[in-house]
């Protein structure tokens, strides 16, 4: 899923689990022809309960494995946080539940 941002401060998704599901993975980053000066903020919610935060850039990638058990709600958020670099592709790589 790639979220791209171009004058937009924040985007986010939100899903319904229904307390069927264990764990959220994906792989966090923004796209190969984001901006160089692009720096953005992603964050995953479960029932409007921040479950993880991470500062990204350009050439970062980073596995995430968040625990969403007995969860209603799951939110993905990304937030611009540098006042340059506009032009980005915010990805969450292979974004998936299991059980």
């Amino acid at each position: 899923m790639y979220t791209s941002q171009f004058m937009t401060t924040s985007t986010n998704y939100q899903y319904d689990l229904g307390k069927n599901w264990s764990n959220f993975r994906a792989t966090i980053g923004l796209s190969d022809t984001s901006h160089p000066d692009a720096r953005y903020q992603f964050r995953v919610f479960v029932d409007d309960q921040q479950r993880g935060s991470w500062a990204m850039r350009l050439g970062q990638a980073q596995d995430i494995n968040i625990n969403v058990s007995g969860g209603l709600r799951l939110k993905l958020e990304v937030t611009k946080t540098a006042a340059n670099g506009n032009n980005a592709n915010a990805a969450w790589g292979d974004a998936r539940v299991t059980r």
